[in-house]
């Protein structure tokens, strides 16, 4: 709101961090009575003020509608999706964890088995460590330079392009892949997991992105792996609690079934017609 306040209304307001931190305070409720009373009636005053705003907006962009009846009703849903959150177990994922270490290990075995013990310790999750393997140590051909360094790149479409001439990239490919699930879900997620509840409660959001979409955050929970492999042993974590089941609905080609009927085209409502 405070960005919000000198965007909308040019005037800037006092941050908790001015109120608190700045006069050597523990937390707000030592905050004496005349500026804490100063500050909260401030962030009121400047709500009403922008809500008022923002209400010409929406009728303005023909929103107000959409706001209505979808945007504000479906923030007591995700209210209650994010208090009930999702069993995860944690033993899977530890479990998980320790195998896709051994995993690891093992590739790295492989490598240099490959490269030869005298190369010395390498870093796979260290682009300059890899570079220097693959174009300087195995001569393998470059195959296009890129970030702010300017360094030739080993990014997963040079690995991919490379594991044709030699073994090593699709390795390195493999043990990057299986790094990123590691680090991603099965170390981070057991620290979300709720110390009361046992289960994960994530923070949807509905302006995060641009065109709308849902987005889940602290963890992400729109972007689990699926698949037979390790993705789906981390997706098989989460699990329903007793007495149910998780169910999967989706829209069957919901874009162009939107724009067949938008367009009226006569072709495509044909097709899905049939």
């Amino acid at each position: 709101m405070k960005e919000l306040s000198e965007y909308y209304l040019g005037e800037d307001m006092l941050s908790y961090d001015e109120v608190v931190k700045a006069n050597k305070l523990k937390n707000f409720s030592y905050v004496p009575l005349g500026l804490a009373t100063s500050y909260a009636a401030a962030d009121a005053h400047q709500t009403l003020r922008l809500k008022k705003i923002f209400e010409q907006e929406l009728r303005k962009e023909k929103l107000e509608e959409l706001y209505r009846n979808i945007e504000f009703p479906l923030i007591q849903v995700l209210y209650a999706m994010e208090l009930e959150g999702i069993f995860c177990d944690k033993n899977v994922l530890e479990l998980l964890a320790i195998s896709v270490e051994q995993e690891l290990k093992s590739i790295e075995k492989q490598i240099y088995v490959v490269v030869g013990n005298t190369y010395g310790v390498i870093n796979l999750n260290s682009p300059k460590q890899v570079e220097r393997l693959l174009f300087y140590h195995l001569q393998l051909p470059p195959q296009k330079k890129g970030g702010s360094s300017n360094r030739l790149s080993t990014d997963q479409e040079v690995l991919e392009a490379l594991s044709t001439l030699h073994p090593v990239p699709g390795l390195i490919f493999k043990y990057r892949e299986l790094s990123k699930l590691k680090n991603t879900y099965l170390d981070a997620f057991p620290q979300y997991i709720n110390q009361k509840t046992g289960k994960i409660h994530t923070t949807f959001s509905q302006t995060a992105v641009a065109t709308g979409r849902l987005a889940s955050a602290d963890p992400n929970l729109q972007n689990i792996p699926t698949g037979s492999g390790w993705g789906g042993e981390i997706r098989a974590a989460f699990k329903p609690k007793a007495g149910h089941i998780f169910i999967s609905t989706d829209y069957s080609q919901i874009e162009l079934r939107v724009l067949a009927h938008l367009s009226q085209d006569q072709n495509l409502i044909h097709a899905f017609l049939q």
